[in-house]
C-alpha cells in the first residue's frame, strides 16, 4: 500500500496570553476538547512580552513504529500533516510555523473555550499533566525536525517528520510553534482530531514508494537514442516452492542469454540480486542487443556451480518512440463497493486511442495492455469534489502506478476513506514535469 494515515490520539492548544475579561494570564488554560488547534506571536500590548499559542500533538507510537518495522518501508517517507481551519480574525501572510518534538508526554485535557480561556485543566502552559510540570513552561520543547512557509496564510501544514519514526529512539511527540519575530503574527489556525470534517483531522502520512517496473516476458533493444539509464531492461525471477516464494540456496544468482534455444550461440549475462523472499532481479543495458532479434533465450543460473534455474524466451521490442500518445484507459477489476478493511490490487489497461481489434486479432490473441511509465492516480469525494488523495509526482513516488507483465496497476488502501461516500479515480501521465489528466474517471463507493 502506497499510502497509509495514522490519526493523532491527543492534541491540546497552550498559550500564556491574557484573557479579555481580567487581562490575567491563560497559562493555566486547557483546550483539549477544541474542534480546532491554533498558533500565533504576539506583544502584549502593556508590557511588550511576547505571548504565544502552541500546538501539542501526539500519535500512537507502538502502532506506527510496529507498522514501520513489519512492513518493511526501507523507501518511505511520513509527513506530518495538519489542515487549515477558516477563521474570522487576523490571518497573517509570508510566516513560518515550526515542528520541534516533544520531550515530555501530556494529557489531553477537556477543555474547549478557545475565546475567554475560561476552562482550566491539563495540560496547559505550565503543566504536562496534574503531576508533572514542564521542565520549562511553555512545554519541553526538543529537537526542530522541520517547518512549513504559509504565503498566504491559507496553506496546510506538511513536514517531513521520517526521523522521528525511523531513529533508534522515536519519539512521536510534536510541538507546533510561530519562531520568535519582531513582528505579530495572529492568528493560525488547524482543525483538531475532533474535528467533524474526516479528512481535515491531523494525521501522520505515509508514503511508501512501491512501485515496480517488471518487463514481463519482453526485453527492449537497445537504441542511440537514450543513455545507458533509459537502455536498462530489468526482470525478475520468482522461486516458488509449492505455491509459496522460497529464497534459493545460494545468493550467487544470474542470468545468462542465447541467440539459440539450444544454448550453443551466447550473446551476454548479467548478475542478480535478491529483491524481497524468493524475488530477484537482473538489470542490464547491452549494446549488443541490436539487429533483427524476434526473441532471446535466458536461463537463469547459479554463477557459481552453474547450476540452471529456469529456461525462459523473451520477445525482443522496439521502444516507442511516439510522442505524446493518446491512451484510453479502463480500470478492468473495480467493484461498485468495497468495505474499509479491503486493500484491493486495481489493474488498469491501456491502449492507444483509435486502436481497433477487429473480429479475427479478438479470436486468435486476448488484446494485451501496453505497460505505461509515469501514470499517476489521484481520488476525489464525488458529492463536494474534495481531493482526498492528490497525485504525488512532485515530492515522492506514492501514487505511482507499476506494472508487470500483465500491465499496469496500483493497489489502494480503503481505509483511507470515510465509509458511506462515492469517490472517483482519475489517472494523469507525467510528460516532462506536466501532468496530462486522462479523460476517463472510475467511480467506487466505501461501505
Amino acid at each position: 500500500m502506497a499510502i497509509k494515515r495514522f490519526y493523532a490520539t491527543a492534541d491540546n492548544t497552550i498559550t500564556n496570553t491574557s484573557r479579555f475579561d481580567d487581562k490575567s494570564p491563560a497559562t493555566n488554560a486547557n483546550m483539549g476538547l477544541s474542534d480546532s488547534l491554533e498558533v500565533f506571536y504576539i506583544e502584549n500590548e502593556v508590557s511588550g512580552d511576547p505571548e504565544e499559542a502552541r500546538i501539542i500533538i501526539k500519535f500512537d507510537q507502538s502502532e506506527i513504529v510496529n507498522d514501520y518495522v513489519t512492513g518493511s518501508y526501507t523507501n518511505s517517507k511520513y509527513y506530518l500533516k495538519l489542515f487549515n481551519a477558516v477563521h474570522p480574525y487576523t490571518l497573517p501572510k509570508n510566516f513560518d510555523v515550526q515542528v520541534y518534538s516533544l520531550d515530555t508526554d501530556f494529557d489531553e485535557g477537556n477543555g474547549l473555550d478557545m475565546e475567554d480561556y475560561l476552562d482550566l485543566g491539563y495540560s496547559n502552559w505550565l503543566s504536562a499533566s496534574s503531576t508533572v510540570a514542564w521542565n520549562t513552561t511553555g512545554s519541553d520543547v526538543g529537537t526542530l525536525l522541520g517547518s512549513a512557509n504559509f504565503s498566504d496564510g491559507t496553506e496546510d501544514l506538511t513536514v517531513d517528520v521520517t526521523a522521528a519514526v525511523t531513529s533508534s529512539t522515536p519519539n512521536l511527540k510534536f510541538v507546533i510553534k510561530m519562531p520568535s519575530s519582531d513582528e505579530n503574527q495572529y492568528t493560525k489556525k488547524f482543525f483538531a482530531r475532533g474535528s467533524q470534517f474526516y479528512f481535515s483531522r491531523p494525521t501522520i502520512e505515509l508514503h511508501h514508494d512501491d512501485y515496480v517496473e517488471e518487463q514481463g516476458d519482453e526485453v527492449y533493444r537497445y537504441t542511440n537514442r537514450l543513455d545507458s539509464a533509459d537502455n536498462t531492461n530489468t526482470l525478475f525471477f520468482y522461486n516458488y516452492s509449492n505455491g509459496v516464494l522460497k529464497d534459493l540456496p545460494s545468493t550467487d544468482v544470474g542470468i545468462r542469454f542465447y541467440e539459440d534455444e539450444e544454448k550453443t550461440t551466447s550473446m551476454f549475462s548479467a548478475s542478480a540480486g535478491k529483491i524481497s523472499t524468493g524475488k530477484y532481479s537482473a538489470s542490464f543495458s547491452e549494446t549488443t542487443l541490436t539487429g533483427s532479434y524476434d526473441c532471446i533465450y535466458g536461463e537463469w543460473y547459479n554463477t557459481s556451480s552453474l547450476v540452471s534455474y529456469e529456461d525462459k524466451t523473451y520477445e525482443v521490442l522496439d521502444r516507442d518512440n511516439t510522442i505524446d500518445s493518446d491512451y484510453v484507459c479502463n480500470i478492468t477489476n473495480l467493484k461498485k463497493e468495497y468495505g474499509t478493511q479491503e486493500v484491493p490490487k486495481l489493474s488498469v489497461f491501456f491502449r492507444k486511442k483509435g486502436e481497433q481489434h477487429n473480429v479475427y486479432t479478438v479470436m486468435q490473441k486476448k488484446a494485451e495492455s501496453l505497460k505505461i511509465s509515469n501514470v499517476f492516480y489521484k481520488i476525489t469525494r464525488i458529492e463536494d469534489d474534495l481531493e482526498v488523495i492528490p497525485y504525488t509526482h512532485k515530492d515522492s513516488q506514492a501514487t505511482r502506478l507499476s506494472y508487470d507483465a500483465t500491465g499496469n496497476f496500483f493497489r489502494l488502501n480503503m481505509s483511507l476513506f470515510e465509509a458511506g461516500y462515492m469517490y472517483k479515480i482519475s489517472l494523469a501521465r507525467k510528460v516532462g514535469d506536466v501532468l496530462q489528466e486522462l479523460p476517463e474517471s472510475f467511480k467506487f463507493r466505501v461501505t
